[in-house]
């Protein structure tokens, strides 16, 4: 009787073991996909061992891209280990000269440590073996977008070069100032 109820526990143990190093080797076979040595801001690319052209009418087409707009969403989260995605995507757009559109949602914790619902939306392009994110939302505000991103960098340079022209001003003004107070002090 002790016999048999060991057997099942260790039969049960052993199967949780199982269980567990699949769901690592999965995990660690979609995650190898992902280059998370750059983030989204940069550029992100991850290798893909996909071909050039996916049909977005076909269920497993969809879920490679889903699977690939995943790795950019994940690097954008607080807590990227308590990610959830669901099986399917909301939707799957082909754009066009191997860009695609993918819309979906993720359950994660934010800083609090509560699981939150956020919905997202990337459009990355296939470039070669290579995804290269052009643009992501997450709940409405843009995460990623390189070309917004180039104008706010030509916004900064200008209002840099603003600031540097004004400090001079100022302390061309200082200056002329401490001369009429160095004026008054030889006066006294």
């Amino acid at each position: 009787m002790i016999n048999e109820k060991q057997t099942k526990a260790n039969t049960h143990t052993g199967l949780k073991i199982i269980v567990v190093v699949i769901f690592s080797l999965f995990v660690g076979v979609a995650l190898s996909d992902v280059d998370t040595t750059h983030q989204p801001q940069t550029n992100t690319q991850t290798p893909t061992p996909t071909p050039e052209k996916f049909d977005v009418n076909d269920m497993g087409d969809k879920i490679d891209l889903h699977v690939q707009a995943q790795g950019f969403v994940i690097q954008s989260l607080k807590a990227p280990s308590t990610a959830k995605f669901p099986a399917l995507p909301y939707e799957v757009r082909d754009l066009g000269d191997g860009r695609y559109f993918i819309d979906s949602y993720v359950d994660s914790q934010n800083s609090f440590g509560a699981m939150i619902r956020s919905d997202w939306s990337v459009t990355m392009r296939l470039t070669g073996e290579k995804w290269l994110l052009e643009r992501m939302v997450v709940d409405g505000k843009v995460v990623y977008d390189p070309v917004q991103a180039q104008k706010n960098l030509e916004q900064k340079k200008k209002n840099d070069a603003e600031i540097e022209k004004l400090t001079n001003d100022i302390n061309q003004q200082l200056e002329y100032m401490k001369s009429f107070q160095d004026l008054d002090k030889d006066k006294k």
